[in-house]
C-alpha cells in the first residue's frame, strides 16, 4: 500500500496489521501512483518485489520483501527518462 508522502507499506491483512513501512527519500512528498508485485520462493522462504511509480518521478524504485525477515529494502532504481537534466524536481526540466 502507498500513500501520498511517498511511503510503501506491507499490510497483512488476516491480522490486520502493518508488518514493514518503507519510505523512500527520493520520493518525499510525491504520492504513489501505481503499485506492482511479484513473490517468488527462495531458499526456503519468500521475496517479494515491489515496482514503485510515484507522481511526477521519471524513476521507477524496485522494493524487496523478505518474509522471514518482514523487511523492505530498496533494491533498485530505474531512471525511465535519462536525458532528463533535473531528475528530483522533472516539473522544471523545460519540455
Amino acid at each position: 500500500m502507498g500513500d501520498n508522502f511517498g511511503t510503501v507499506s506491507i499490510v497483512d491483512t488476516t491480522r490486520k496489521i502493518v508488518v514493514d513501512r518503507f519510505k523512500i527519500p527520493s520520493l518525499n512528498g510525491r504520492r504513489v501512483l501505481s503499485l506492482s508485485s511479484s513473490t517468488i520462493d527462495w531458499v526456503g522462504t519468500q521475496l517479494t518485489y515491489l515496482a514503485v511509480v510515484a507522481r511526477g518521478s521519471s524513476q521507477v524504485h524496485i522494493l524487496t520483501f523478505k518474509h522471514s525477515d518482514c523487511k523492505l529494502k530498496h533494491s533498485y532504481s530505474l531512471n525511465l527518462v535519462p536525458e532528463l537534466q533535473n531528475l528530483e524536481t522533472p516539473e522544471l526540466n523545460n519540455e
